[in-house]
């Protein structure tokens, strides 16, 4: 019984498709990590501009994580290839976004109370 729950054995080997999508992947957060700089320079919203800016280390960081927990299941290392990783990568990157999409509510609200404020006076 905890031999399933803690197994090493780094199962079957991944399926084309399962390549194919996680590479996909990828490619999107690269994509998405060299475009920040440009969306960030274009847009006039100071909220997008301060999220966006911090962005970009969280991007690379889950393209990189990726592609290692990839080439390690590829490889079948057998602690390191376990599905537990993947999943864990998968659950903390829903966090950030869900992080940025908070933080950037918060500015959004400092910013629009800070112009409301100014406009009374």
């Amino acid at each position: 019984m905890w031999n399933d729950l803690v197994s090493i054995n780094p199962g079957a080997p991944v399926s084309e498709i399962k390549i194919v999508l996680v590479l996909g992947l990828v490619a999107l957060l690269f994509l998405l990590f060299f475009i920040t700089p440009v969306i960030r320079k274009k847009t006039q919203n100071k909220a997008l501009k301060k999220v966006l800016g911090k962005s970009r280390g969280g991007l690379m960081g889950f393209a990189l994580g990726m592609i290692l927990l990839l080439w390690l299941r590829l490889e079948t290392v057998p602690f390191l290839s376990m599905r537990l990783w993947f999943d864990i990568l998968a659950l903390s990157f829903i966090f950030w976004v869900v992080w940025k999409i908070v933080l950037y509510a918060k500015i959004k609200k400092r910013i629009n109370s800070a112009e409301a404020r100014r406009r009374r006076k």
